[in-house]
Parts: C-alpha cells; structure tokens; sequence
C-alpha cells in the first residue's frame, strides 16, 4: 500500500498536478479523511469512464451538475432501471462524442457491460462503501 499525501493548498483533487490528466489506478480513497472525492475530476479529464454509484438521485445529480455547466466538458450518459438501451448504443456510436463517460447503477452494471468493450472504459466506483450495504452483505 501506497499512501498519496495532497498538500493542503489544493481543494480539489484535479487541482494536483499530477492528478490532471487521470487519477491513479487501483486506489482507495477516505472520504473522511480528504473531505473531498474523485468523481468531479474523473468526470472532468479526457479518459473513457464508467462512473458506478449506488443510487438513482446521485447519477442523476451528476449528470444535471454537469449539463450545459463548461467546466463538464463531456456529456455523460447515465445508465439506470429502465434507460433506453438504443440511446445508449446511439451514444456509442457517435464519433462526435469523443472521450465517453457512462455513470451507471450498481445493480445495472451487468446490463451496461453487454453493450460496452470495458476494454475501451476505466471503472470508478463511486461511494463504494455503499457496495455492502446494497449488496446486503
């Protein structure tokens, strides 16, 4: 295990220079601890993600957070319940639409992956802790 220090001038991580274009692989990140998460950044950076959360209201929220908001420069697709799986295929297929960012539900997670490469994604899971209690574990 590797331990990541931020200095304190930073408020958010994208703000870190070495955060700018991707936030490291494989890591976990206490919340309690920063005050502050990844998601914005990860919505925010060049990189093709899949965004996991564990509620309807947060996807959402991201998604209305970002639109028509020029600091978001992606459009972001959400996948939950009962998405129109054609518009998300649409979505994928648009050229114009050049760096994809999906933010999906916990449980619909195994949909999206019949319709992705997840080669072609990073996963980012969002609020993990939340895994066990939605899980039911």
């Amino acid at each position: 295990m590797k331990t990541i220090f931020i200095p304190k001038q930073y408020t958010f991580i994208d703000q870190v220079p070495e955060f700018k274009e991707d936030v490291p692989d494989n890591v976990y990140i206490d919340k309690t601890t920063t005050g502050c998460g990844f998601t914005t950044a990860i919505l925010k950076n060049d990189v093709n993600y899949v965004i996991a959360v564990p509620f309807i209201a947060l996807a959402t929220n991201k998604c209305d957070q970002a639109k028509n908001n020029p600091e978001y420069p992606h459009e972001i697709f959400a996948v939950y319940g009962e998405t129109d799986m054609d518009l998300l295929e649409e979505y994928l297929q648009d050229d114009s639409v050049t760096v994809k960012k999906i933010i999906v539900t916990y449980d619909s997670l195994k949909k999206l992956n019949s319709y992705i490469d997840p080669k072609q994604f990073k996963l980012f899971i969002d609020e993990a802790h939340k895994i066990l209690i939605v899980t039911g574990k």
